[in-house]
C-alpha cells in the first residue's frame, strides 16, 4: 500500500515540479517583458501595451503562486519520506529537469 501511495504522490508531484520551474521568458519587440505565453496573446489578439502589461503581471503572479505551492508540497512530501526515499526522488527530479533542458537544482 505504501509503495502505491508513494508512486501516486510522485506521479502527481514530478509534473508539477517541472511546471513550477519555467524557462526564462523570451521577449517580443512590442513589449520586452512579455513572455512566451503572452506572445501568442499579443500577436493573435492584438493586445495593447496596457493589456500586455496586465497579462504579464497575471502570469508573474501565477508563477509565484505555483512556486510557493510547489515548495509547500515538496516540504510536506519530504516529511513523509525517509531520507533515502527523498534522495531518490530528488535524483529522479534532477534527471527529469536535465532531460527537459532545465537548469538549477531542486530544493530540499
Amino acid at each position: 500500500m505504501k509503495k502505491h501511495l508513494l508512486s501516486a504522490v510522485l506521479m502527481m508531484i514530478l509534473p508539477l515540479s517541472v511546471m513550477a520551474v519555467e524557462a526564462p521568458a523570451t521577449t517580443t519587440a512590442a513589449h520586452p517583458n512579455i513572455g512566451n505565453k503572452g506572445e501568442w496573446l499579443t500577436k493573435d489578439l492584438g493586445l495593447s501595451a496596457e493589456q500586455q502589461t496586465k497579462v504579464e503581471a497575471i502570469f508573474e503572479q501565477n508563477r509565484q503562486k505555483s512556486k510557493v505551492l510547489h515548495d509547500e508540497m515538496s516540504a510536506e512530501i519530504k516529511a513523509v519520506l525517509t531520507p533515502e526515499q527523498f534522495a531518490k526522488m530528488k535524483e529522479k527530479h534532477e534527471k527529469m529537469r536535465e532531460a527537459h533542458g532545465k537548469k538549477g537544482s531542486s530544493k530540499e
